[in-house]
């Protein structure tokens, strides 16, 4: 087989795809002149679109977000009153031990309870008129309760996740009228602080009568205990003095040289020896004359003075309490 019959080796596959020329090429020029021809419908379903989300953007309510924050009162509730009056406060308790426990956020809690109270809100909400305001037209009952239950659900106090020591507490209301919901908000906390402090003063009030009862309970039994024991010191001297009238002994006999004992012997005091001269019977001692002198300066005296101390302190006590004006202190949840 000569050179010319002889059949071609068969080329590879890339070699073929390059002398392959394609027949359905698109050119840059062919896209801009499809672009060109169809401007007209391109440009209208843009426009189309466009003025869809329009519609749809005004057509829809927003929501807004209305926030309202709160920075908790650095000084605790017992720090107004003196120490010896804590109990009476409702922020103080005792402990298992018998101390006093002291809650520093007392009234911040007692605040965020009535801020989240739905009678308090429908109070605010109808003594406001935010019915209308809300709704843009007046309305039955029925619907000013939805509103009132559709706000209580949404308001929720948040303290950023530190607790309520942190150094703000904000409370959320969200509404499609910002404005309205704010002056909502700040009705609400107004109203909500006007009530602690209402409530927290008639708790203190009710603490301090209660403390005023314990204790006059306790400076009337030193009184009686006092008089108790005036009155058995009285009948003792009576009695003795009785017995001096009979026995004749006029004169005491401290001092007196007829003492079967002296209770000095030689310069130095005698302890057992005095001990026996004051063993002597009161009649024997005083006298009559000095039996006499001496009740009458018993039956004068008021008291012995035995519980002078006790008594002072429950007096003063009680005389504090009792100049206790709650509606000239001021506190702030």
């Amino acid at each position: 087989m000569t050179e010319k019959d002889r059949p071609l080796s068969p080329q590879p596959d890339h070699i073929q795809q390059f002398n392959h020329q394609p027949e359905d090429e698109v050119h840059f020029l062919d896209l801009l002149e499809v672009l060109v021809r169809k401007k007209a419908l391109i440009f209208s379903t843009i426009a189309i679109f466009t003025l869809l989300s329009v519609l749809y953007t005004f057509s829809i309510t927003p929501i807004f977000r209305t926030t309202i924050g709160f920075q908790p009162n650095e000084k605790s509730l017992s720090l107004l009153f003196p120490d010896f009056i804590a109990e009476v406060l409702p922020s103080v308790s005792r402990s298992g031990n018998g101390s006093l426990v002291r809650e520093n956020n007392y009234l911040l809690n007692k605040f965020l309870t009535k801020l989240q109270s739905y009678p308090i809100q429908e109070k605010v909400f109808i003594e406001g008129k935010f019915l209308q305001r809300f709704v843009d037209s007046n309305s039955n009952n029925d619907t000013g309760k939805g509103i009132v239950q559709e706000l209580n659900r949404s308001i929720h106090a948040s303290d950023n996740g530190k607790g309520l020591s942190a150094q703000t507490v904000t409370l959320e209301i969200e509404g499609t009228k910002p404005e309205v919901a704010s002056d909502f908000l700040n009705a609400l906390a107004d109203r909500a602080k006007s009530e602690v402090v209402i409530d927290v003063k008639e708790l203190i009030q009710k603490g301090i009568k209660t403390q005023m009862d314990i204790y006059s309970a306790e400076l009337e039994k030193f009184r009686f205990q006092e008089k108790a024991e005036k009155d058995d010191e009285i009948r003792h001297f009576s009695d003795n003095l009785e017995i001096a009238k009979n026995l004749g002994v006029l004169d005491n006999n401290f001092g007196s040289s007829t003492s079967i004992i002296s209770p000095v012997i030689g310069n130095k005091p005698n302890a057992k020896v005095s001990q026996m001269f004051l063993d002597r019977p009161i009649w024997y001692l005083y006298g009559q004359r000095a039996l006499e002198q001496e009740l009458k300066v018993m039956e004068r005296r008021q008291s012995l003075g035995r519980y002078i101390e006790e008594i002072s302190d429950l007096d003063f006590k009680l005389a504090y309490l009792t100049k206790i004006d709650l509606s000239k202190i001021n506190f702030e949840p």
